[in-house]
C-alpha cells in the first residue's frame, strides 16, 4: 500500500456525486472533462489509421443478429484473475481498456491457427499513464491510443526493466506515479512490439454492436449510466456515473428470450466494470453463459445501446499478435 495516494473507489458516493473517472464530451461533465474528451478524439481520429468495422470482423454486415458470443470466456478460461478486482484509483478508462485488450489477447491464445501463448493479461500502468497529469479522469480515445501507439504492457515481471507489474496493487499505483512522468522509456521499448489495432468508433447501432461480439472482440464504452446495484439478472441504468466500462458478451437468441420473458426483438448485452462485487446479480444463466465475471452485469440491448451512443470504441486484434 502506498501512503502518497490510494482510495478505494466508493461508487454509491464518489461517482454519483459527480467524480469523473472517465472523460466525456457531454453537458453533465465539468469543461475541463469535455475538453479533454473532445481533444482526445480528435487526436486519435486524425493520426490513426483505422479499418472500418466490415474490415475488422471480416464478416458481412448483420452476422450476429440471432446469436449468443460470450468473447470473455476465452478470457475467464485462460486467467484465473481475468475480470476479478477493484479499483483503487479513478483509473476506469484504463481498466476497462485492459479488460478489453485482454479478451482479445486470450481470445488469440486461445486460436489453435495460431502460434503465440499467454503470457500474462493486459496491466493498467502504461495505458492510465497516458493521460498525462496525475489526477483521475481519462478520455477513452488516450487509453486506446496508448495501446495503438505505445504498446500493452503485462501483469508480468520486466526484470531487464527492473519493474514489476505483477501485483494488481502495484501496478495500478505506477499507473498513477507515471501520469506526471510518463513511462519509463526501457518499458516502452519492450512493449512496443505487442500494439491494439487501432479501434474503430462504434455507433449505437445493434447490428454493428452484435457484429463485433459474435467476431470476437470487445466493446470499450464510457457513458454517464451505468448499471443499478440490483439485477434479476438484468439491471436497469442509473445515472449519473461518468465512468468507462467493457462490453464483454451478448446473446440474441430465442433461448434467453423464452427465459428471461423478452420481447421478439429485444436482446441483452454482458458488461463488465471495475468495481469488484458492488453489483448483485440473481439468476445468472450459468447453464448458458458459465461462471459470473466478478463485477459483470447484464442490461438490455435498448439500454445498451443508450451507453454506446455517448462514446464507444471496438476492440479486435493486435497488430502484432
Amino acid at each position: 500500500m502506498h501512503n502518497e495516494y490510494r482510495r478505494l473507489i466508493a461508487p454509491q458516493s464518489i461517482y454519483a456525486s459527480g467524480f469523473v473517472g472517465c472523460a466525456l464530451d457531454v453537458p453533465t461533465q465539468p469543461d475541463w472533462a469535455r475538453i479533454e474528451a473532445r481533444t482526445a478524439r480528435a487526436i486519435y481520429l486524425a493520426d490513426t489509421p483505422r479499418l472500418s468495422l466490415a474490415q475488422q470482423t471480416g464478416r458481412a454486415p448483420g452476422i450476429g443478429r440471432g446469436h449468443r458470443s460470450l468473447p470473455y470466456q476465452h478470457f475467464t478460461a485462460i486467467d484465473r484473475y481475468a475480470l476479478t478486482g477493484a479499483q483503487n484509483y479513478g483509473n476506469c478508462t484504463a481498466w476497462s481498456a485492459a479488460e478489453c485488450a485482454g479478451i482479445i489477447l486470450a481470445r488469440h491464445a486461445a486460436d489453435p491457427a495460431n502460434d503465440s501463448r499467454w503470457i500474462a493479461r493486459p496491466a493498467t500502468a502504461v495505458i492510465y499513464a497516458a493521460r498525462g497529469h496525475r489526477y483521475d479522469g481519462m478520455a477513452l480515445a488516450t487509453a486506446i491510443r496508448s495501446l495503438a501507439t505505445q504498446g500493452c504492457a503485462l501483469m508480468r515481471d520486466y526484470a531487464d526493466q527492473k519493474i514489476d507489474l505483477t501485483d494488481e496493487d502495484e501496478d495500478e499505483y505506477l499507473g498513477y506515479k507515471w501520469g506526471k512522468t510518463g513511462p519509463p522509456r526501457s518499458l516502452l521499448a519492450a512493449i512496443a512490439g505487442l500494439k491494439l489495432f487501432p479501434a474503430q468508433p462504434i455507433e449505437a447501432d445493434a447490428d454493428a454492436v452484435k457484429d463485433i461480439l459474435y467476431s470476437g472482440g470487445a466493446i470499450h464504452c464510457g457513458s454517464t449510466m451505468t448499471a443499478g446495484s440490483w439485477g434479476d439478472p438484468i439491471s436497469q441504468l442509473t445515472t449519473p456515473a461518468n465512468h468507462a466500462e467493457a462490453l464483454i458478451g451478448y446473446d440474441d437468441s430465442d433461448e434467453i428470450r423464452d427465459r428471461l420473458r423478452l420481447p421478439p426483438n429485444q436482446w441483452v448485452t454482458i458488461w463488465d466494470q471495475s468495481w469488484g462485487d458492488w453489483n448483485r446479480v440473481q439468476n445468472w444463466p450459468t447453464d448458458l453463459w458459465g461462471t459470473r465475471p466478478q463485477g459483470a452485469f447484464v442490461l438490455t440491448g435498448t439500454d445498451a445501446l443508450r451507453k454506446i451512443a455517448i462514446e464507444a470504441y471496438a476492440y479486435t486484434a493486435f497488430a502484432t499478435p
